[in-house]
């Protein structure tokens, strides 16, 4: 496990991240149910965590071709590689990130379309000018999640 410290430029507030390896990260075995994450990112003041796998060429392919288009990760799941690369530029949080170059095609294949359409969750409205999820007002709140 090893700690970064981050500050966002010009904030002058940094945060200290854990990095966390699965030795395991390099098995591409199925069997082990419990060794689907390789690795995860976690913000230690909040405890909030992204979790890491890894891709690689499917080398369960039929084909070469096939496995040269095809990416996968542990827990099964298959991307085209078009739909990953190029990575696109975009930003998180003010920060400059890479996403997959067709992320909507990936999300709404593993979380379904709604997921991408969904403006109201958990007492929370998405404002599409500030693109944050921000809390109901009181006139909302009749609305359903």
């Amino acid at each position: 496990m090893t700690v970064h410290r981050f500050e966002l430029p010009g904030s002058g507030v940094a945060r200290d991240h854990l990095l966390e390896i699965n030795p395991n990260w390099a098995n591409t075995s199925f069997d082990d149910v419990d060794n689907k994450i390789d690795a995860r990112w976690l913000d230690m003041s909040s405890g909030l965590y992204v979790d890491i796998t890894t891709l690689r060429y499917n080398d369960h392919a039929e084909t070469e071709k096939d496995a040269k288009a095809v990416v996968m990760c542990k827990d099964r799941h298959r991307y085209s590689t078009s739909d990953i690369f190029p990575l696109a530029d975009t930003t998180f949080e003010g920060v400059a990130a890479k996403v997959p170059s067709a992320f909507a095609t990936v999300l709404a294949q593993e979380y379904g379309v709604s997921a991408l359409e969904t403006a109201v969750f958990a007492g929370h409205r998405f404002d599409v000018v500030r693109q944050e999820w921000m809390p109901l007002l009181a006139s909302e709140r009749d609305v359903r999640d």
